[in-house]
C-alpha cells in the first residue's frame, strides 16, 4: 500500500504526471507492437490488443483521478480569478457572438430555417427529447420571435444592461433555436454554447465593465472581489471542456483500443472527412500526412492522450498551461487536416488568461462595501454540478442529444469505400449532368446533410425508402435551375482514398421529374 501511494504522491507533482503519461504511451507502444509480434491470426491479435487496451485504459484512469482529487478539491485555492477576469470574459464570449451578427445577420436564420420546410419523415427522435418537437410548437412566427429575443441579448449581455436576464434570455432562445436543426438526425456539437452562459447568468460577470456596474457606483454601492466567487464559474467551464474531450479518448480505447490509432484508421478517418469535404480531389490539406505512416499513428497517440489527460493537466497548476497548448494544438491540428474547427471553444482558451496582471484592467483600491449575495454563489454551483452530471452520465451512455451529448468520439474503424448518393440532373436535350451536391451542403450543412443521406442509404437498405426528403432535395436543385426536367438519384459505392475515387459502381434508387 505504500509503494501504491508513493507512486501516486509522484504523479500529483507536475513532474511526476507527465512522467507517468509518457510512461503510458511507452507500455501501450511496447505492447501493442509485443502482441503484434507473437500473434500471427488477425482475430487474436485484435482481441489481445483489445483487451490489453482496456486494461491498462482502466489502471492509467484509476491512477489519474486518484492522483487529480487533491487538486480539484485545492482547485478553488489555488485558481485566484477576479472581477476583472469574469467580466473579460463575459465579454469576450458576446463579443465573439456580436462579431458574427454584425458581419453575418442572417446566420442564425440560415442555419434554423431551412429546417422548417423540411418532411415531418426527417426527424430523427432524439434520446430523452422525443418528447420535445410534440410539445414545443416550431414555426416561422415563434423562431422570428426567438432570434429578435437573441439578437437583443447578445447585445445586452455584452454590455452587462440587466445582465442576469439578459445571459439567462441568450440560454432560452439560443436552447430554442439550435434545438431544430438537431430534430433532424445530425447532433450540432455547439451544447458549449448554452452550458456555458447558463453558468455565467448566475455568477458576479457584471461586477466590472457593465452598465450594471457603473449604475450601482452612482448609488455608492461595490461589490467585495471574493475570489472564490470569480473563481467558481471558470473551474466549471473548465471541467466541462475536459469532459467534451474525455469521453472521446475513452470511446476510441475502449471500443477499439490501440488499433484505432496505430492502424491507417487514423488516415481513413481523414480520407472520409476529406471525401465529405468536396468532390473527386476538390479538397486537400496543405500536406499530405496521410503518406507519412509515422506522422498519421503519431498524432492518433496524441489525440487519445491529450483527450484522456486534458482534466488531470488543467487541475494541476505546474501543468496547466501544458493542457492549453496540447489543447490548441489539437484543434489547429483538426482544421489543418480533417477541415473541423471548433471555434467557440477555441476562443474559450481565453478563460485561461489572467486579464487582471494587465495594467489598464487592473482593479485597483479595496472595494468591499457591498457583499455578494451567498445565494448567488450556490446557484452557480449547483447549475455546475447538474451540468457536469449530466455530460457524465450522457458521456457514459454515448448518447447524442440536445441539450446535453457526448462529442464526437470518431471510434469507427473506417473502411476504405464508402455509399454515397449521386444526383444526376437531365435538361431539355436529355443530356445527363452530375450535379453538384455542395448545393445541399449550402442548405443544410455538410455534416447535417451527409447525416441525412446515411438515413436515407439506411433506409434503402432495410428496404423502407422514403421519397419525401428526396423530393425535398430534388426540388432545391429545380428551383436553381429551370432546365432541369428530371433528376434520378443513384447510390455510388466508391472508395475515399483520393488517388482511387474514379472506380465506381451507379445504381439507381430514384427518379422524379422537375415541375
Amino acid at each position: 500500500m505504500k509503494l501504491i501511494s508513493s507512486f501516486i504522491s509522484n504523479i500529483q507533482t507536475g513532474k511526476g504526471l507527465l512522467l507517468f503519461i509518457l510512461g503510458l504511451i511507452v507500455v501501450w507502444l511496447s505492447g501493442y507492437y509485443l502482441i503484434d509480434f507473437i500473434s500471427s491470426d488477425e482475430r487474436t491479435r485484435y482481441s489481445r490488443q483489445l483487451y490489453f487496451s482496456r486494461i491498462t485504459l482502466a489502471l492509467a484512469l484509476l491512477c489519474l483521478i486518484d492522483a487529480s482529487l487533491p487538486h480539484f478539491r485545492n482547485f478553488t485555492k489555488n485558481t485566484k480569478k477576479t472581477a476583472t477576469d469574469l467580466a473579460v470574459f463575459r465579454i469576450l464570449f458576446f463579443g465573439f457572438f456580436a462579431l458574427g451578427l454584425i458581419f453575418n445577420p442572417s446566420a442564425i436564420s440560415n442555419q434554423v430555417q431551412p429546417f422548417l420546410d423540411l418532411p415531418d419523415s426527417a426527424k430523427v427522435a432524439l434520446p430523452f427529447m422525443g418528447w420535445y418537437p410534440k410539445v414545443i410548437p416550431i414555426n416561422y412566427t415563434i423562431v422570428s420571435i426567438a432570434s429578435i429575443l437573441f439578437y437583443i441579448s447578445i447585445f445586452t449581455s455584452l454590455f452587462g444592461f440587466k445582465t442576469r436576464w439578459s445571459i439567462a434570455i441568450f440560454t432560452i432562445t439560443l436552447f430554442y433555436l439550435f434545438a431544430i436543426p438537431n430534430l433532424y438526425g445530425k447532433v450540432n456539437h455547439n451544447h458549449h454554447l448554452i452550458w456555458f452562459p447558463a453558468i455565467l447568468a448566475f455568477s458576479p460577470c457584471a461586477d466590472r465593465f457593465s452598465i450594471d456596474a457603473y449604475f450601482r457606483r452612482r448609488k455608492n454601492e461595490v461589490i467585495h472581489h471574493s475570489p472564490m466567487h470569480y473563481s467558481l464559474p471558470f473551474i466549471l467551464i473548465w471541467i466541462l471542456i475536459g469532459l467534451i474531450y474525455f469521453f472521446p479518448g475513452f470511446w476510441k480505447m475502449w471500443s477499439h483500443g490501440l488499433d484505432w490509432s496505430l492502424t491507417d484508421n487514423v488516415r481513413n478517418q481523414m480520407y472520409y472527412k476529406w471525401f465529405q469535404l468536396g468532390d473527386a480531389q476538390s479538397w486537400m490539406p496543405f500536406f499530405r500526412i496521410d503518406q507519412y505512416p509515422f506522422l498519421y499513428k503519431s498524432s492518433g497517440i496524441f489525440t487519445i492522450i491529450f483527450e484522456l489527460s486534458f482534466i488531470p493537466l488543467i487541475l494541476n497548476k505546474s501543468t496547466r498551461k501544458l493542457g492549453v497548448a496540447m489543447g490548441i494544438l489539437f484543434h489547429i491540428g483538426t482544421y489543418l487536416f480533417m477541415h473541423i474547427f471548433f471555434v467557440v471553444l477555441v476562443w474559450i482558451y481565453l478563460s485561461f488568461v489572467n486579464w487582471n496582471k494587465i495594467s489598464f484592467l487592473r482593479e485597483r483600491g479595496n472595494m468591499s462595501s457591498l457583499k455578494p449575495s451567498a445565494g448567488s454563489f450556490f446557484i452557480v454551483k449547483w447549475i455546475g454540478v447538474g451540468l457536469i452530471s449530466s455530460c457524465v452520465i450522457f458521456g457514459i451512455g454515448k448518447w447524442y442529444s440536445w441539450p446535453f451529448s457526448v462529442y464526437p468520439t470518431f471510434e469507427g474503424i473506417v473502411e476504405e469505400e464508402t455509399n454515397h448518393l449521386l444526383y444526376l440532373g437531365e435538361n431539355e436535350s436529355e443530356k445527363s449532368i452530375e450535379l453538384n451536391v455542395t448545393e445541399l451542403h449550402s442548405e443544410y450543412t455538410s455534416p447535417r446533410y451527409w447525416n441525412m443521406e446515411y438515413n436515407i442509404i439506411k433506409g434503402i437498405e432495410n428496404n423502407q425508402l422514403d421519397t419525401s426528403l428526396l423530393d425535398k432535395f430534388i426540388s432545391i436543385y429545380s428551383e436553381q435551375s429551370q432546365k432541369l426536367k428530371k433528376v434520378s438519384v443513384y447510390i455510388e459505392r466508391e472508395s475515399i482514398i483520393p488517388e482511387k475515387r474514379l472506380d465506381k459502381k451507379d445504381i439507381l434508387i430514384y427518379s422524379r421529374r422537375c415541375n
